[in-house]
């Protein structure tokens, strides 16, 4: 499987790329943390790709400084708004109801090697959909 990450300047800018994705992308992975906002209500009606929303803190790559409920109210409603699945750090998987809509994350800073067997045990006993 293949995902695309976008990083949206606005809700305009997404729907364009949501509306014509690229033909080998089988996810579109929408970051939130530099736009600020959860997916708004109807902005996913008609996509032809499946959406993932991720929102990253800057431990981990992202531009998210908000407070963790903050970030993660954007990724609940996101999903309540129509995201096929959101992405979540190891360490914050268990901050919402995953399953079967969750992929759990592990982003190891540049030049620090693989993630360690006990990580991704880890990861798979939280039972997401998805572990990257």
């Amino acid at each position: 499987m293949l995902c695309g990450s976008f990083i949206p300047r606005s809700w305009k800018d997404a729907a364009r790329v949501l509306s014509d994705p690229p033909k080998a992308c089988d996810f579109i992975e929408v970051r939130l943390d530099r736009i600020g906002q959860a997916i708004p209500a109807g902005l996913l009606t008609g996509r032809k790709s499946r959406v993932i929303a991720t929102c990253r803190r800057p431990v981990d790559g992202g531009a998210f400084h908000g407070e963790e409920r903050a970030r993660l109210a954007l990724l609940k409603e996101s999903l309540q708004n129509g995201a096929d699945l959101a992405d979540l750090e190891i360490d914050q998987a268990q901050a919402l109801p995953l399953r079967e809509r969750g992929i759990v994350s592990c982003h190891l800073p540049s030049g620090t090697g693989d993630a360690s067997e006990e990580t991704v045990l880890r990861a798979a006993s939280l039972r997401p959909r998805f572990i990257k």
